[in-house]
């Protein structure tokens, strides 16, 4: 993926747009970036910092109120359109990002010329002059504070909150002292009043640090001025910039000082920092200020009415009252929303690779029946969990099947395979690539044989086999999904399993090419096939029956579904058994004797030693584990594919704690790596 990062002028247009940068490599390692900002703002020592590329164009300033200046800023922003036009050219970027200001307004303009898809972020509660201009042409935009919403399209307008640099989150107090030369005997004040500092308020800390000093330690980020605040005291210390640093400064302070630009804002909000800010007067930061004044997040100061007698006693009387900083702390936390960068990565994830999506689509929509975009695959899993797939693939024919996998094989499309969706958990995030979902319902009679395909639901395979007068397959009732599905995990029920009765399958292999694996070379073993291993495609599944009483076999069926029902808690949505039953060892001497009673074929049945481990009932989130059975995990309601992770990792360490026995899922996890 290539990212193009648009912003400057300022540090909170900066800032957003490098927390970004951190999330999109976190979750893309080979991701490119270049970064188009101003010539005269901080960012290019900014983001030099953090080994992005940097190009400056020129640019000018927007401005709501007449100025002769306009004019000649029309011309710099035609000349920036321009610079950033053949910039593109050469760069190629899949998405353009940016998080307003002046500068970005060319970029975003250029962009939409070349038919690159962008993002702009909304920081402030009021929209910006820049995304203003910007949004028309802009693919999808987000915004810190839901109430924005209103403010643009709703169609492409999604609330995501504030991103913040998360090494910010791994500051270190004792370092800070080290490397900033603070003592440890008295509290530390961190000011700071932006990238291109704040003149009154570097000023105002300034005349009350000559005081302050002896109740506690100033560290003053002045942004480009340094040399005109400089107090001579041993505790005042005075940077234009911190960078490695500011994460240790932020650990290390027991009050901000601060603007409210939104950056600053999210990230004292991120690290629950009590704070008092400053406004900028006659600025979007005003509103941002009421915002966290209304929540009693901050306290509030204005510029207008601000003398050094005022900062200076505000200041002393929050370091003397330790409950008030707590309740800053607690209350301005609240705020915020700490995976707003992991949000802000999927929506430009998604934006970035939609060209590509609709390539594969047009390639797909000649041999799958159907395509669906973003598609939630808690609409296709019986534990009704799972994010949005990038594509959602239905393929209904034998052909269809064949087509489709051969094409993903040889684009190295990314892939899943989906069934039934009954013993699977599909991951919250989604998956970033196509799921193909086989549906494939043929059934074909040759003698005592049947060949079946791979999508047909284990239920109906059994009931049209009986109508065939062959039976052999009643042992699939109850096992919820498709007869492929089945195969893979060789299936099992009532003391038979799918490698019984399988003769063998029609796959298409990860190179594409249709073989036939006979039931020796697919390697069945308790819940386990070779098509665990290999990432081939069931097509057809060829079974071997024999011909009885079809009455009897009814029977038989009525008598499983009856058991499965009054054994199995069928209220809530699952995946049915969630992991394997336990293998007895030839040293496993004291686990046979305690469970003999319900022993199977030399197993220990999982639902066996969960419930004697304690573990029936528990609970993370809306998923529980089931009181009547206890290797069912139920969703009641609003649980997460996570949850699921956490509740069996413990049920797991209460079972090997107690019995020395490690469970392993008999769950396929999809979309997780």
């Amino acid at each position: 993926m290539r990212v193009l990062l648009a912003g400057g002028g300022t540090g909170g247009s900066v800032t957003p747009l490098l927390a970004i940068a951190a999330e999109l490599r976190s979750s893309f390692p080979s991701v490119e970036f270049l970064f188009i900002g101003g010539k005269r703002g901080p960012e290019q020592s900014l983001v030099a910092a953090k080994n992005i590329p940097f190009v400056s164009i020129t640019a000018g300033k927007l401005r709501r109120y007449f100025s002769f200046q306009n004019v000649l800023d029309l011309f710099r922003v035609a000349v920036g359109f321009l610079q950033t036009f053949f910039l593109l050219g050469t760069f190629r970027p899949d998405v353009i990002v940016s998080v307003g200001s002046f500068v970005a307004v060319p970029v975003v303009w250029a962009g939409w010329v070349r038919g690159i898809p962008c993002l702009i972020h909304q920081q402030d509660i009021r929209p910006g002059l820049s995304n203003k201009l910007s949004a028309p042409f802009a693919t999808k935009i987000t915004v810190s504070f839901e109430q924005s919403l209103r403010d643009f399209p709703p169609s492409k307008s999604v609330w995501v909150g504030n991103p913040i640099r998360l090494e910010l989150l791994r500051g270190d107090r004792e370092r800070a002292r080290t490397r900033l030369g603070l003592r440890d005997d008295l509290p530390v004040v961190l000011a700071f009043g932006g990238g291109t500092g704040a003149l009154h308020l570097n000023q105002l800390v300034a005349e009350a640090g000559l005081n302050l000093v002896r109740r506690c330690q100033i560290v003053l980020l002045t942004g480009s001025r340094e040399h005109r605040f400089h107090v001579e005291h041993p505790n005042f210390h005075t940077y234009e910039f911190l960078t490695d640093d500011m994460a240790d400064a932020y650990a290390v302070a027991d009050l901000v000082v601060c603007r409210a630009g939104l950056s600053t804002l999210s990230e004292i909000a991120a690290l629950g920092k009590p704070a008092i800010v400053v406004p900028l007067p006659g600025t979007h930061q005003e509103e941002n200020a009421k915002h966290f004044e209304r929540n009693q997040a901050a306290v509030i100061l204005h510029e207008k009415n601000l003398r050094r007698e005022i900062l200076e006693q505000t200041v002393l009387n929050l370091l003397s009252d330790h409950d008030r900083r707590s309740t800053l702390g607690h209350n301005i936390k609240r705020l915020t929303r700490l995976d707003a960068g992991q949000r802000l990565v999927k929506e430009i994830a998604e934006i970035a690779h939609q060209p590509e999506l609709r390539r594969i689509e047009r390639q797909l929509s000649g041999r799958a029946e159907r395509l669906l975009r973003n598609e939630p695959l808690s609409r296709h899993t019986n534990f009704r969990l799972g994010g949005p797939a990038d594509l959602f693939v239905v393929c209904r024919s034998r052909r269809s099947v064949i087509e489709t996998f051969r094409y993903l094989h040889q684009a190295e499309v990314p892939y899943l395979i989906l069934g039934g969706g009954a013993n699977v958990v599909c991951a919250d995030r989604g998956y970033r690539g196509v799921v193909v979902q086989i549906k494939n319902q043929e059934f074909l009679v040759h003698g005592h044989e049947v060949e079946v395909g791979a999508g047909m639901n284990t239920g109906q395979v059994a009931s049209r086999c009986l109508q065939a007068g062959l039976v052999g397959m009643e042992f699939v009732v109850g096992i919820y999904g498709t007869i492929g599905g089945a195969l893979r995990g060789n299936a099992g029920s009532f003391g038979t399993e799918m490698k019984d009765v399988v003769v063998s399958c029609q796959v298409v292999t990860p190179s594409g090419v249709v073989e036939t694996w006979t039931n020796q070379q697919l390697k069945f073993g308790y819940r386990h096939s070779l098509l665990k291993t290999v990432s081939a495609a069931v097509v057809t599944v060829r079974l071997r029956l024999r011909p009885g009483n079809v009455q009897q076999a009814h029977q038989k069926i009525v008598e499983y579904a009856t058991y499965k029902r009054t054994h199995q808690p069928l209220k809530y949505p699952s995946a049915g058994c969630l992991f394997k039953n336990y293998e007895l060892g030839p040293d496993d001497l004291e686990l046979r004797q305690r469970f003999a009673s319900v022993l199977k074929d030399n197993r220990i049945p999982a639902w066996a030693l969960i419930a004697e481990a304690g573990c029936a009932g528990m609970r993370i989130g809306d998923i529980q584990v089931s009181d009547q059975h206890a290797n069912f995990f139920l969703n009641l309601g609003r649980g997460r594919s996570d949850d699921v992770i956490i509740l069996a990792s413990l049920v797991k360490q209460k079972v090997r704690d107690l019995f020395g026995v490690q469970l392993h899922e008999e769950v396929q996890f999809l979309g997780f790596q």
